[in-house]
This record gives structure tokens, C-alpha cells and sequence, in this order.
């Protein structure tokens, strides 16, 4: 039983319900679509791949701002997918197992439907584990309990300030998208799509176009040949988004 992931299973499923039953409520309209991806890019970009990943995951870089560091873990959390300690958690189980049928949550003999709908046979207690010194952190310790309800407080702001207009784009539509696409990465990357830098002991590879559309996620070869590298780019035309903008915002 993983009690956490049921809980994002069940808002996305909810989430793609509501994409369907609150279409005919809401208006199609360019600007919304540059809220989608405005807010995409917050939630994916600057939450989940800079700051779950190769900030709390993989501690790859550190913030020369602890401001940042925490407003960029809170767009992480609103994006739906659960608390840093659970995504990081389950994201070194991977490194750890990689494409070890039985105990890697992100084997692709899943399917693209099993990364999805997060049907992984994971114990929520060794996935804590894999994560525990970062309850070090009280804000990872509060997140991680209330979670939900801060997603619950946020989609209630969003809509008592914008309606339901704001709700769907800002949050329900965004949302799925950062799911789709966090699938779809864990899924490409370890089947035979692109190419190989480096012998590894998993399945590996770096993919140009999925890397355009996770932000960087795509050079995953380059990745688990060094976990610890915050720009995953080598080669000069391997364009990593998250790795320009922590070398940005990253201490010197």
C-alpha cells in the first residue's frame, strides 16, 4: 500500500475528469493557452526538474537564494504531483534499481499507462527512507504531511480570484500536462529511443525532442552516467534548459 500515490493518482484522475465536465464553462482563447504555458513551465520546469530533482533528489546545486529555493519547492507542490519527499523518494529508488523489473518504479515494463496512473508496487516506508534526511528540512516535513490541503487552499484562491477561467488553465489543465509529460520521460528515456554518451549498467538514453519538452529531462544517459551534475548538456548542440537556468541561480 502507497497511501501517497493514491492520493496523486486520484487528483489526476479528478483533474482529467474535470478537464471534460467544466469544458463548456470555460473560453478557449489565446491568452489561456499562454496561462497553460506559462504555468506549465512554472510547475514543470522551475518545480519539478530544477528544484525536486536536481535540487532535493540528487543535490546537485545549491541555491544562492533560500527564497528561491522555497518558492521554486512550492510551485513543485502545487503542481499536484505530491510532496518533494515522496517524488524524491521514489526518484532514488529508480537510480538505485534502475530497470530492474521487480523493484524499479519507473521500469518500462510498466507501459507509458502504468507511469501514468502510478502503478508502481512501491512501500511507502522504503520510499521515505530513500528520502529521510531531507525531513532535515521542516518545510519538506510539512509538505510532505499537507500537501493536499495546501492544493486544496491554492485551487480555492485560484478560483475565488479568476473563476473557474482560472482554475482549469492556471491549475487543472497544467497540472495534467506536468503528468503526461513526467510520464512520458520516465517511459522514453529507458527504451531504445535516441542515444547513448556513456556505458551504463541500465537502459539509458538521451532523446533531443523530449528533451525540448521537459526542460532538459530528455539527456537521461548523460544523467545517470553523473546523477550529481546539475547541466546535463555535453555535447555543444545538447540544449538543457534547467541546466542554463541553475547555472543562473546556483551558488558559485
Amino acid at each position: 500500500m502507497n497511501a501517497s500515490l493514491d492520493k496523486v493518482r486520484y487528483l489526476f484522475i479528478l483533474n482529467l475528469s474535470l478537464i471534460v465536465i467544466l469544458s463548456p464553462f470555460v473560453d478557449f482563447t489565446f491568452p489561456a493557452l499562454l496561462l497553460v504555458l506559462a504555468m506549465y513551465f512554472i510547475y514543470d520546469c522551475l518545480g519539478i526538474v530544477i528544484t525536486n530533482h536536481r535540487y532535493w533528489t540528487h543535490k546537485s546545486f545549491k541555491f544562492k537564494n533560500k527564497v528561491l529555493k522555497y518558492v521554486f519547492s512550492a510551485f513543485a507542490v502545487l503542481s499536484g504531483t505530491g510532496s518533494s519527499l515522496g517524488w524524491a523518494g521514489i526518484h532514488r529508488i529508480h537510480h538505485e534499481h534502475s530497470d530492474n523489473k521487480e523493484q524499479d518504479p519507473h521500469d518500462t515494463s510498466r507501459g507509458f499507462m502504468g507511469m501514468l496512473f502510478l502503478r508502481y508496487s512501491l512501500n511507502e516506508m522504503k520510499m521515505i527512507r530513500q528520502a529521510l534526511p531531507l525531513t532535515r528540512d521542516p518545510y519538506i516535513k510539512y509538505t510532505n504531511r499537507y500537501w493536499l490541503l495546501i492544493i486544496a487552499a491554492y485551487v480555492s484562491l485560484l478560483t475565488l480570484l479568476g473563476g473557474v477561467q482560472s482554475l482549469y488553465f492556471a491549475f487543472i489543465i497544467p497540472s495534467v500536462l506536468v503528468m503526461f509529460v513526467q510520464a512520458l520521460t520516465n517511459y522514453i528515456n529507458h527504451i531504445d529511443i535516441g542515444y547513448r554518451n556513456h556505458t551504463t549498467k541500465d537502459n539509458s538514453h538521451n532523446c533531443i525532442w523530449l528533451s525540448l519538452l521537459n526542460w532538459g529531462e530528455g539527456f537521461h544517459n548523460n544523467h545517470h552516467a553523473n546523477p550529481a551534475k546539475s547541466n546535463l548538456r555535453e555535447k555543444w548542440w545538447e540544449i538543457d534548459i534547467s541546466g542554463m537556468i541553475i547555472d543562473i541561480i546556483k551558488a558559485k
